[in-house]
């Protein structure tokens, strides 16, 4: 599960969904990038489930929850 929670702009309420850019498969693509470049993992082939949402937030921010499959 990867939440990403923008920093609150406008009318916008804490935990509402953000529905404009950057699109979803564009941030984990750079993420799991990231996790492979500093060696979490050895291939981001090995994912294989996610959930990934946007929010705007009070306290901006990536929380992450891997779960290693057996």
């Amino acid at each position: 599960v990867t939440k990403w929670c923008f920093p609150l702009e406008g009318d916008r309420q804490d935990g509402e969904y953000k529905i404009t850019p950057p699109d979803t498969d564009n941030l984990q693509k750079m993420l799991k990038d990231c996790m492979t470049d500093v060696g979490f993992w050895t291939d981001d082939a090995l994912v294989a489930s996610e959930i990934i949402e946007k929010f705007w937030a009070k306290v901006p921010g990536i929380y992450i929850c891997i779960e290693e499959l057996m």
